[in-house]
């Protein structure tokens, strides 16, 4: 099974989990489950993180997070340039999720149209 990644930046800080998954109930016209980590996931790293799954197949879970403004920089400057939310723009926050092939894209739509973010397409990677 291959993973899909999806990027989404948002002009300052980005929304909340609660924020996204309104949109997506809305979208898809099904309840949307928030499952947010605590601060022994979150740490220094993650701004936001959690998990968004339909209640009606709750263990379809779609990964999200959201780093802390210039925590991955601050992280891994000494190994290299290509690591994930290296280079966010000043004033921008980018919102990360994770899901994998064949699971419910509707999830994926999130971060994009009605929450003020700009999506890329998403990525598959090989294998996993």
């Amino acid at each position: 099974m291959g993973l899909v990644f999806e990027e989404v930046a948002f002009d300052g800080r980005a929304p909340q989990l609660s924020r996204i998954a309104d949109k997506i109930s809305e979208l898809s016209g099904l309840p949307v489950v928030v499952t947010e980590s605590g601060p022994d996931v979150k740490g220094d790293l993650y701004d936001l993180h959690g998990y968004l799954a339909f209640a009606c197949a709750p263990a379809q879970q779609l990964e999200i997070h959201a780093y802390r403004d210039g925590a991955v920089r601050k992280l891994c400057l000494p190994m290299g340039k290509c690591v994930r939310g290296m280079h966010e723009p000043a004033g921008t926050q980018s919102v990360y999720l994770r899901s994998f092939i064949g699971q419910e894209p509707t999830l994926l739509l999130g971060g994009n149209p009605g929450v003020g973010g700009n999506g890329r397409p998403p990525q598959a990677s090989a294998g996993g």
